[in-house]
């Protein structure tokens, strides 16, 4: 059974000092499987490595993919009329770096959002509270959207690493994750997934449509027809 509990960002000291923290109340659901890893072995300079700028210059000097989170938001924003929400859905937030970013890219844009973050390691559930996240979630993607049913729900998903790197069931990469990424994006929605090549054709055939780079490669942009 799914475990809801309910976070006041604004009464946690360590976002006070380090984090953005709008007073928010965060959704929690801790659902599982869990991955505990101490704080000692996330590696140096963890949360800096999962913003929005590190990942940008990341791709480019990896895989010289040239891409720009801020003016890729404004497609959707666009797209769907000015969206009274802009939802985006990070598939493995870490400790919430990457959507603090997003807020503040939507508050530049005067644009409402709502966040989604997902991680397995339970470590991370009271930062991403102090982050100002709306929806936390600790366990799998496949778990939690196995009981929760939503459809066509996000602009905007990025999976940098994330849930997609470690889905390859019966050899193929993606094979659980890309149909629950298809379901859950809005029509006309994209998504950027950062991860090991993904099973060739997996995507076309989730009805995601490539639109920057190579599911062979990585990194690839999609939107879903």
């Amino acid at each position: 059974m799914n475990s809801f509990k309910t976070c006041s960002s604004g009464a946690l000291e360590y976002g006070k000092n380090k984090y953005y923290n709008p007073i928010v109340m965060s959704r929690i659901v801790e659902i599982g499987p869990y991955h505990y890893i101490d704080p000692s072995q996330w590696g140096e300079n963890y949360s800096e490595r999962r913003h929005l700028d590190r990942m940008e210059s990341e791709m480019f000097r990896v895989s010289e993919f040239d891409f720009s989170f801020e003016i890729h938001i404004k497609s959707p924003v666009r797209r769907f009329s000015n969206p009274p929400v802009l939802r985006i859905f990070d598939g493995g937030c870490g400790e919430g770096s990457a959507l603090i970013d997003f807020r503040k890219i939507a508050e530049r844009l005067s644009v409402k959002l709502e966040t989604t973050g997902i991680t397995r390691n339970p470590r991370h559930k009271d930062i991403l509270a102090s982050c100002g996240v709306d929806e936390i979630v600790i366990g799998s993607v496949e778990n939690f959207f196995e009981t929760d049913d939503r459809k066509n729900y996000y602009h905007f998903i990025l999976d940098y690493q994330g849930a997609l790197s470690y889905d390859e069931p019966r050899g193929i990469q993606g094979a659980c994750v890309v149909p629950i990424y298809s379901r859950i994006l809005e029509s006309g929605g994209s998504a950027l997934l950062v991860s090991p090549p993904v099973f060739p054709g997996w995507l076309k055939r989730n009805n995601l449509k490539i639109i920057q780079g190579t599911e062979e490669k990585g990194p690839v942009l999609v939107e879903k027809v």
